[in-house]
């Protein structure tokens, strides 16, 4: 079973998200990984352009600190392998992230961890670096910052692992270590980065505290940044990679599907679709069809964008783009003229709906639900 997505085509053109949309259909169409939401399907017909995903039910992580989950060490180690697999592999793409946090990443219903929303991604090339002011300000690293403020080399893949210490002390403490919020001028963030010192709680282990001071070193070439990286700390040495990668461990946090997706008869159904006159792309994976798969969950989620004070602290920060208005001019014809969408005869999936509204890179999309 798959989860679908759609986006209404001239919602995306006014609000200027043409160069995302299709950036993000680029990366996926190229990207596949076991701790990634993957892309399996996209087709469109003349008002809307749709995304068949991974089916994930067991919430973001976000949700689960929203419930005031109690993240255990062990629960969390799990999370930074599997995360480390998916950076790792993203950055043998050319490809940062740019907005790794709780609301990015979805649990299956084993608990294991996927990394979601490719909207802000950039791909970079070898000797490149990425220079515009994108991502979630309580996550982004501080080299963002001073690149945007001076001009400098800008940056690398090195900012998506700053983001995962964030995030990984975030899920331990119940905070973030630094008290950033979307609101917070670039210049007072440089500033605070050089004289705001991170504390660690006196009841987390040596070796965990030293792994998340490694993620968290100002310095990016200081920094720990590659899954060699993190397999070389005390507190990971030991892991069993071959069985983190085939998800053999057990995580220590295994959601409620029954109240992270709401009750599944109530709420989801299946169903077999024949694109009528519509031209999907069709993704072939050597591995064989995605819904013989055991892994498969929601491929959904919300990257905060244009959050109130109050849904700041309840349900994350708003993003930054980095997209210039007026970037892009755009005319209707632009979506069959892309090259992304690719037809191929008639073909049937099966399809998870979920009533629900999903944020796609600053506009509500709805659940296609007919």
């Amino acid at each position: 079973m798959y989860a679908m997505k759609y986006m209404n085509k001239q919602q995306c053109i006014e609000r200027d998200e043409v160069r995302n949309v299709f950036r993000e259909l680029e990366i996926l169409q190229e990207i596949e990984h076991v701790f990634l939401v993957n892309l399996w399907y996209s087709f469109q017909d003349e008002e809307d352009m749709f995304m068949v995903v991974d089916l994930l039910l067991g919430g973001d992580l976000r949700y689960h600190l929203q419930q005031n989950v109690q993240f255990t060490e062990e629960t969390v180690r799990l999370y930074l392998c599997e995360m480390a697999l998916a950076l790792d592999y993203l950055r043998s793409q050319h490809i940062i992230h740019r907005d790794v946090k709780p609301d990015n990443i979805l649990l299956d219903e084993q608990g294991h961890a996927h990394l979601t929303d490719f909207n802000i991604a950039t791909i970079i090339r070898d000797g490149e670096r990425a220079t515009a002011l994108a991502g979630t300000k309580p996550y982004m690293a501080p080299e963002i910052f001073h690149s945007f403020l001076s001009g400098g080399t800008g940056y690398s893949f090195e900012v998506d692992w700053w983001s995962l210490g964030i995030m990984a002390y975030e899920l331990l403490r119940g905070w973030r270590p630094y008290d950033i919020h979307s609101n917070n001028p670039v210049e007072s963030l440089v500033q605070l980065f050089s004289t705001v010192s991170v504390q660690y709680s006196s009841t987390w282990s040596k070796e965990m505290v030293a792994l998340l001071r490694k993620l968290l070193t100002v310095n990016p070439e200081h920094r720990f940044s590659c899954l060699a990286d993190i397999q070389t700390s005390a507190y990971l040495s030991a892991v069993p990679w071959g069985d983190v990668c085939q998800k053999r461990l057990e995580p220590g946090f295994v959601p409620n599907v029954s109240t992270t997706a709401c009750p599944l008869t109530a709420l989801l159904w299946a169903r077999s679709i024949r694109w009528g006159g519509m031209t999907p792309c069709v993704r072939v994976s050597a591995e064989g069809p995605p819904a013989l798969r055991p892994h498969l969950r929601a491929g959904g989620d919300d990257p905060g964008v244009q959050a109130s004070a109050q849904e700041e602290e309840e349900a994350g920060e708003e993003q930054i783009t980095g997209q210039q208005q007026g970037q892009l001019a755009v005319r209707e014809c632009c979506w069959a003229e892309s090259g992304m969408l690719l037809g191929c005869c008639g073909c049937s999936v099966t399809v998870v709906v979920l009533p629900m509204q999903i944020y796609w890179g600053g506009s509500v999309c709805q659940m296609e639900s007919s």
